[in-house]
């Protein structure tokens, strides 16, 4: 995870929260059981091949493995592949008869508690009235989780700061689910919170995923787990109802015979996947005049009046399904899909194309496998919707029309309309390994006229796929087993008008990055990446009239950083980041951080994680995010800029392998300002500091 998080792009993701809800689902997953552990969870590794992942099902299938090492039996494992693989896999005991039943039901029960301890100016009463936050500044959470080889059973509930709270029912947010798998006919079924992920995204994928800041080699291509259970304590990316999962034989297909031992001769045999689901949940959204509403909300914050006044006023219905048939060299499917709100939507200018009361999407996807080569693609097509009339499209496409004037002539009048719009959307793309390279390329074309509320293809930014067509290639180069180079270059362009821009735009990003290690336990890390887009800037003329002119913007980020591991108990980093910020009518800014890292452990139940980062910007603009180590399962990567210092210590204690205690301070001097934060949220003093506790129980 912590990989993840410091190669991310933060903007693919809608806010803070959303990202680091993702990372968190994927922390809860990880690591697998690779002797339990279904296809669809080891697809999810990522970067891992297919072709892998067949193999080791096949030796699972006829040998016990007891310790990761063990995956080197397979053919084509090394011992670079199986270190790759280690971060991601457990290897559990082999059990049998009544001791496995009891042994096979885990209970992990988490408790965490945060505060900013500075108090912040909406905690408190000014002029006689009313603290502007209703609740305490702490945030709280708790995860009670119970999975056994087939049923299990989450419930989370949070508490963010400024959120009213009353023991021991007063949580703002509450996520719970039952799901049960692999039990006659249905392989899996969920009551309560979950995610669904279809094809490549553009139908169906209703919790974020990394784009551009995933592996350089393999991220266009998504891979679809179907539903699972959610635990996250995200509360944008999921959906709330029933869904059910069932895999039966495809007709007229001859099944492999069975050995004595139980086991199909040969893997793979297709399988008929049938899924369904149904949603039904609240959702926030700022009203409108009569009925009408804005887009729901991805903030998850209720902390004064307003925010509660408008706490799941509305509500949101998702329904769909997929079918497909699947191998171990290919799939196939259909994803259909219907999202519906009981209030009308009216974006505002410049944002959401959707419109009215629902939409409904259809694709079809399919993924081929040929010994290392891989080819996917997924078209989809947006049905009629609610809102289908060419003055609303009109709107949502070319928000500005409505008489601005560039370079002194008018935008309206020649516009494309909702009408003309393109409703189809597609991805497709090529990957595979030729020798010491592994490659991808990846085209796509989302029409400005496609809109799928429930859906997140890849693609530039963070909003669900629409309005953007582009070419994407990446690679990973191995020249040597201690040096990896890996890159990509993306091209991205939008036909029609979005953010701020009236006219089409366009944009493209590359991305280089080194790592040598030099010996065992050191890495030398190197990356750059820059990114122009196109923009659009407001002067005046010689007639002193504002017009809008053509403009774009760049951001180059790059990172030089070492790892030591110096010892089995002692880790150091090392790391340097800079960031240079400008375009065309814009000033330029800079700049810089510098962390180092200690990380130690002694006595095998006490680590202590020590980390210290200096950093200056000229601006917002070239803001830095530094991440740090932080409680279990929390992802920090605290956003930084202006001149000051930032510290954190984290100590973990294990009393017994079943217990985990945790406890974090940390601390952010800023050295060219008298408050911290903007609003409601400003603090008095250059400082900034917060702790946090955790305890995890497992047994």
């Amino acid at each position: 995870m912590e990989l993840f998080l410091e190669y991310a792009d933060y903007d693919e993701f809608e806010s803070q929260e959303a990202m680091e809800a993702y990372l968190e689902d994927l922390s809860e997953i990880f690591p697998l059981d690779v002797n339990r552990a279904a296809i669809e969870k080891l697809l999810m590794i990522p970067g891992i091949p297919e072709r892998i992942v067949h193999m080791i099902d096949e030796h699972r299938s006829h040998n016990h493995i007891s310790s990761i090492e063990d995956l080197q039996e397979i053919r084509g494992i090394g011992t670079a592949k199986v270190a790759s693989l280690r971060p991601w896999l457990s290897a559990g005991h082999k059990r049998s008869g009544l001791h496995s039943v009891r042994q096979d039901v885990t209970v992990r029960q988490m408790f965490r508690f945060q505060q900013v301890l500075e108090k912040a100016s909406g905690y408190s009463a000014q002029d006689g009235t009313e603290p502007h936050y209703l609740g305490p500044p702490f945030r709280l959470q708790h995860r009670q989780q119970v999975s056994g080889s087939r049923v299990a059973a989450n419930l989370t509930q949070v508490k963010l700061p400024g959120e009213p709270f009353e023991a021991p029912a007063g949580f703002d947010f509450t996520s719970a689910n039952i799901s049960i798998s692999d039990t006659g006919p249905v392989s899996r079924f969920v009551l309560g919170d979950y995610s669904a992920r279809f094809g490549q995204g553009l139908v169906m994928w209703s919790s974020a995923s990394f784009g551009k800041g995933g592996v350089s080699h393999t991220a266009p291509y998504r891979r679809a787990h179907g539903i699972m259970p959610y635990g996250s304590s995200g509360q944008a990316g999921f959906l709330r109802g029933v869904a059910a999962e069932t895999k039966l034989p495809v007709p007229f297909v001859t099944r492999s015979p069975i050995n004595s031992s139980g086991n199909r001769t040969k893997s793979g045999d297709p399988a008929l996947v049938i899924s369904g689901f149904h949603s039904s949940r609240n959702r926030t959204a700022v009203e409108l005049q009569g009925d009408t509403i804005r887009p729901p909300s991805q903030s998850p914050f209720h902390r004064t009046e307003n925010e509660l006044s408008r706490k799941n006023n509305t509500k949101e219905f998702v329904t769909g399904g997929n079918i497909s048939v699947r191998s171990q060299r290919w799939s196939a499917g259909v994803t259909y899909a219907s999202f519906r709100l009981n209030r009308p939507v009216v974006p505002a200018s410049g944002s959401s194309p959707f419109r009215g009361r629902d939409t409904r999407n259809i694709s079809s996807d399919i993924v081929v496998t040929h010994n290392r080569f891989r080819l996917f693609a997924e078209y989809a097509l947006k049905l009629s919707e609610s809102g289908d009339d060419a003055s609303g499209y009109s709107q949502a496409l070319h928000p500005f029309s409505t008489g601005s004037s560039v370079n002194g002539n008018s935008t309206t009048g020649n516009s494309t309309t909702g009408n003309t719009a393109s409703r189809n959307a597609w991805i497709a793309g090529i990957s595979g390994t030729i020798g010491i390279s592994d490659w991808i390329l990846s085209l796509r074309n989302y029409g400005p006229g496609y809109w799928s509320e429930s859906g997140s293809a890849f693609g530039e930014g963070s909003a669900p796929p629409g309005n953007q067509s582009g070419w994407y290639a990446g690679f990973r180069v191995r020249p040597h087993s201690r040096f990896h180079i890996h890159g990509f270059l993306d091209r991205f362009h939008f036909p029609a008008p979005v953010r701020s821009n009236i006219r089409p735009s366009a944009g493209y990003e590359p991305m280089i990055a080194l790592q040598y290690r030099p010996s065992t336990g050191m890495s030398i890390n190197v990356r750059l990446r820059y990114k122009k887009r196109d923009t659009e800037a407001e002067v005046q003329d010689d007639y002193l009239r504002n017009i809008r002119i053509s403009s774009y913007d760049t951001r180059l980020a790059g990172r030089f950083q070492i790892d030591w591991h110096v010892t089995g108990s002692l880790f150091l980093r090392s790391q340097y980041d800079m960031v240079r910020t400008g375009g065309l009518h814009q000033e330029t800014n800079n700049g810089m951080s510098l962390t180092k890292v200690i990380r130690t452990a002694f006595r095998k139940r006490w680590r202590v994680d020590m980390g210290l980062t200096a950093f200056q910007t000229t601006g917002f603009s070239s803001r830095l995010h530094v991440y740090q180590h932080d409680l279990t399962h929390s992802m920090a990567s605290g956003m930084v800029y202006g001149t000051g210092r930032r510290s954190y210590l984290v100590v973990r204690y294990r009393p017994f392998d079943s217990i985990l205690a945790e406890i974090k301070y940390s601390r952010t001097h800023h050295f060219d300002r008298a408050h911290v934060g903007t609003g409601h949220d400003m603090t008095a003093g250059p400082v900034r500091s917060a702790a946090g506790v955790q305890l995890i129980f497992q047994y």
